[in-house]
């Protein structure tokens, strides 16, 4: 007889009750504080940890000889942006930057801005002007760009030149250009009211001035200058400052 103190297997005349010689689990396989009878008979306490079992991504396993490898994005660039969030900046230039780098930068969701100079080829010089992307032409698949540069002149007064939007456009066919919209050389209302008038930078009795929306610029009056705080692309007023 065999030196083995357990029992793997029980036959009864030509029948077999019990036999477990044929198990293949071990103390691995099995949960910790589980037990099973090993190939020999012997009662086994299992030592396994439940846990993860596998990994996967997107529907394939990256578990490899028991490791499991996975790449987590460090950019928003990784990322499928289905939510249409804002991904960085793009900083372009006047007449420097072509079309497809503007329309890539803001097919990608990017805040995008144009450099450009003051003197009177942008695209000369020290660019120091930063103006912001204010218009495209469509939004899915747009073939113009249209960048806005706001200047404020610092007098007020009549015979000074009112406040500029700078408009720097990237056509996809015709490439760059630039053009001003101004309120004019002098800006002036006559009211007919009284002798004093209120301006854009001083105010006396109350005055309320309204003019029509077509009324042009240059045709408004000929005494003290009340001044817009916008203008549209055909020089037309849009806003006039009174003091009510």
């Amino acid at each position: 007889m065999a030196d083995n103190p357990y029992v793997n297997k029980v036959v009864y005349g030509s029948d077999t009750l019990i036999d477990i010689s044929d198990t293949t689990a071990t103390s691995e396989d099995v949960l910790n504080g589980k037990y099973f009878y090993s190939a020999n008979g012997a009662k086994v306490q299992g030592v396994a940890v439940s846990g993860v079992t596998d990994v996967e991504v997107n529907g394939t396993s990256v578990v490899e000889n028991g490791i499991a490898e996975v790449t987590v994005p460090e950019n928003t660039s990784e990322l499928n942006n289905d939510s249409g969030y804002i991904t960085g900046m793009y900083i372009g230039a006047y007449g420097k930057s072509t079309f497809n780098e503007i329309l890539e930068a803001y097919l990608a969701n990017k805040v995008v801005y144009c450099r450009a100079s003051s003197s009177s080829n942008p695209a000369s010089g020290s660019q120091t002007r930063m103006a912001f992307l204010a218009y495209v032409n469509n939004e899915t698949n747009p073939t113009e760009f249209e960048f806005q540069y706001y200047r404020s002149v610092s007098s007020h007064t009549a015979s000074q030149q009112g406040d500029q939007v700078y408009v720097y456009k990237l056509n996809k066919n015709n490439g760059w250009s630039v053009t001003v919209r101004e309120a004019g050389t002098k800006l002036v209302v006559s009211t007919g009211l009284s002798t004093t008038y209120t301006t854009g930078t001083s105010a006396q009795n109350t005055v309320k001035v309204k003019l029509k929306s077509e009324t042009s610029l240059g045709t408004i009056g000929t005494t003290e200058g009340l001044y817009p705080i916008g203008v549209d692309s055909n020089g037309q007023l849009c806003v006039l400052i009174s003091n009510e």
